[in-house]
């Protein structure tokens, strides 16, 4: 794959393979996370949502396999006794609960949770390429690795970014180059980024590389 190719590139297949085996658990589960997060609205079980935050939370650390497996056991119950009146809400809902298993997966089934999201919304081909955009925020660009100087890391900077990720707060990320900048950094990939229109997930390659998380 050329940087063009990485850059263009509508669907999250390709991506995933770039970076599949140059990268860790912890941001493919992110990802995963994050394309069920986009179809949260079809799922009504609360268990649902409540595994998706186990998840997230069991890919920096904070809780053990487990409570993991405990939260994927809820939703495969909810999965198997949900039965709405509608054909297509129904195909949908299961694609969006399944996609959800796949994200709580022990491996983190990352493919098949971006596939299986995909399939629960009405344009899969619109929602592979949003896919792809977040894809791109968590990896950054392979082709032009950036390196974070500790003296970007200031007060302000961290205390900024450690909200944003707590938080989901991404419309901050504007706030967060202006205080890059004051810090010193004039790296325009980075501050292109935290200006850019998104999408920003957790995961994000500037938030995470302003924490030290990888």
């Amino acid at each position: 794959m050329t940087e063009a190719e990485w850059l263009a590139a509508e669907t999250p297949a390709p991506l995933l393979k770039r970076v599949g085996k140059k990268t860790n658990a912890r941001k493919l589960r992110l990802f995963a996370v994050a394309c069920c997060r986009r179809t949260c609205e079809l799922i009504p079980e609360e268990c649902a949502r409540i595994a998706l935050d186990v998840a997230e939370r069991h890919a920096d650390g904070g809780v053990s396999a487990r409570a993991l497996r405990t939260a994927k056991l809820e939703v495969a119950r909810a999965t198997a006794d949900y039965d709405p009146m509608n054909g297509l809400d129904e195909y949908r809902a299961d694609q969006a609960l399944t996609a959800v298993l796949n994200a709580a997966s022990e491996l983190g089934r990352t493919v098949y949770a971006a596939e299986c999201a995909a399939d629960a919304t009405a344009d899969p081909r619109t929602e592979h390429h949003a896919q792809s955009n977040l894809l791109r925020d968590i990896f950054g660009n392979p082709f032009r690795p950036v390196t974070f100087a500790d003296s970007w890391r200031s007060e302000t900077v961290v205390a900024l970014a450690s909200a944003i990720y707590a938080e989901r707060a991404f419309d901050r990320m504007p706030i967060l180059a202006d205080a890059l900048e004051e810090a010193g950094c004039d790296h325009a990939d980075i501050l292109s980024h935290c200006r850019g229109p998104g999408p920003h997930t957790r995961g994000c390659w500037v938030v995470d590389g302003m924490l030290g998380k990888v």
